[in-house]
């Protein structure tokens, strides 16, 4: 799972991420096929990600040969910036109701996903 925002230079770094984890599995006959997918943070809209997810994902295809899943997006609320400078976990209620209902649906989408994985979990 990468964690990305839609700004060119964090798409340009989640590429190099991809790029990394190709690389790896390359070098490793024994490292298996890893499913990506990219989560687009601070998103500015629906709209914003998924043209954030179809930039990257059109890049690791044609230069990776990969293929980059969108996993979901979280908006941007300014009340996220306000609990982190709190310290205040975002799920105590200091975020949107919509942001803490969107954080909850992606989790645990993403946890399904990764049970359904049956593989290894790898880091780089």
């Amino acid at each position: 799972l990468i964690v990305t925002t839609p700004e060119p230079t964090a798409i340009a770094d989640a590429y190099a991420t991809i790029k990394a984890v190709t690389a790896r599995r390359a070098a490793s006959a024994c490292t298996p096929i890893q499913r990506l997918e990219v989560v687009l943070n601070q998103a500015a809209s629906e709209e914003v990600a998924h043209k954030a997810h179809e930039r990257l994902a059109t890049v690791a295809q044609r230069f990776l040969a990969r293929r980059v899943a969108l996993a979901g997006f979280l908006a941007s609320d300014p009340l996220v910036g306000r609990s982190v400078a709190a310290r205040c976990p975002l799920v105590s209620g200091r975020a949107s109701g919509a942001w803490n209902e969107r954080i909850g649906i992606l989790s645990h989408r993403v946890l399904e996903s990764i049970c359904a994985m049956n593989a290894p979990l790898l880091g780089v």
